[in-house]
Order: C-alpha cells, then structure tokens, then sequence
C-alpha cells in the first residue's frame, strides 16, 4: 500500500498516469525491471542508486515504503484477533 501511495502522490504531482509510462529511472529513462520493483528490498540491495546509471534513488521513497509497511502491520494487528 505504501508503494502504491507514494506512486499515486508522486505521478500525480507531475499529471501523469498511474499505467503510462512504466516506472522508470528519472535520470536514464531505463524502465525498472520486476526484481528493481520490490519495494524496501531492491533500495537497500541497489544501496539507493539506480541499477543502471547508479543515480541517486531518493531516500523519500524508501521511507513511504517503511511507513506504509509499518501502518499496515499496525492496522493489521489492531484489526485482527
């Protein structure tokens, strides 16, 4: 939920769609690959650069990912028995 939430804020603060363009490098234009689109995990195995032109990922995405993880884990034990 929390990727999807920072996709959502992030495209529409740029007008554009959630299905065009795929997610890509901002820098290199290069569109992420399935094992770049895991959220937390790709982050910290790419150490916050991009796979292909080693620019900078920033940190914002990484802490929306924790966040949203954190809600939900939260939500999740508050609601569940």
């Amino acid at each position: 939920m929390g990727s999807f939430a920072g996709c959502m804020a992030e495209r529409s603060a740029q007008g554009v769609g959630l299905r065009y363009p795929p997610s890509h490098c901002p820098q290199c234009k290069r569109t992420l690959g399935v094992r770049d689109l895991i959220p937390i995990a790709s982050w910290l195995a790419l150490r916050g650069r991009c796979r292909t032109c080693k620019a900078a990922i920033p940190v914002k995405l990484l802490v929306v990912e924790v966040a949203g993880t954190l809600a939900g884990a939260g939500l999740m034990w508050f609601l569940l028995p």
